[in-house]
């Protein structure tokens, strides 16, 4: 054998301190009871486990979808097809000014659905992998520790100041990603059992 056959064969795994830290915490918070499963009855800002089917969606997917529907729009020939293709046009130009963050959607093995947002640095691969490895499916049986989100009361602001129509455009954005029925959550680590 070569000699940079025989080195490739002695190198060692490098393993991140922070990853091993992350898992002795982890670990020591599920081990003393310190992390609940009902999502649900959760408290804003307790830790909770959730395990189920894991998708994710970034900036790409959310262009691809406005792509499509523009493809689905072209010559509009009723009425509704143009109220359609003109929403479609408003959308585009709208997500070209916002900045959006990647997204994640874990149905759990109840059937619950938990939300949020996720940070692309964070992940150990492009979102992109998963897409091309999974397609709509996602990934089964992927755990998830997070910390459960609970927005206050709604109240409404007039359109007529640029903060009520802010706050009529961020839960435009909201309902455009999430399902209205997600619970959401900060998550602090995605993990699958070996």
């Amino acid at each position: 054998m070569s000699k940079s056959a025989d080195d490739s064969f002695s190198q060692k795994r490098v393993i991140d301190p922070h990853d091993v830290i992350t898992t002795d915490v982890l670990s020591y918070l599920i081990e003393h009871n310190m992390i609940g499963s009902d999502i649900e009855s959760a408290e804003q800002g307790s830790l909770f486990i959730a395990t189920g089917s894991l998708v994710f969606c970034d900036r790409f997917m959310l262009e691809t979808a406005v792509m499509a529907a523009e493809a689905a729009t072209t010559k509009p020939k009723t009425q509704q097809e143009r109220d359609s293709a003109a929403g479609v046009k408003w959308l585009k130009q709208f997500l070209a000014k916002v900045t959006f963050p990647s997204a994640y959607l874990l149905r759990t093995q109840e059937g619950e659905m938990v939300a949020g947002t996720i940070k692309d640095e964070g992940m150990e691969e492009p979102i992109s992998t998963y897409y091309f490895r999974h397609g709509t499916a996602g990934l089964p049986g992927v755990f998830m520790i997070g910390i459960k989100e609970l927005s206050s009361e709604s109240f409404q602001l007039p359109m007529t100041q640029f903060i009520g129509a802010a706050q009529f455009a961020a839960q435009f954005l909201s309902n455009m990603v999430f399902p209205e029925e997600s619970l959401k959550a900060t998550p602090l680590a995605f993990f699958r059992k070996l």
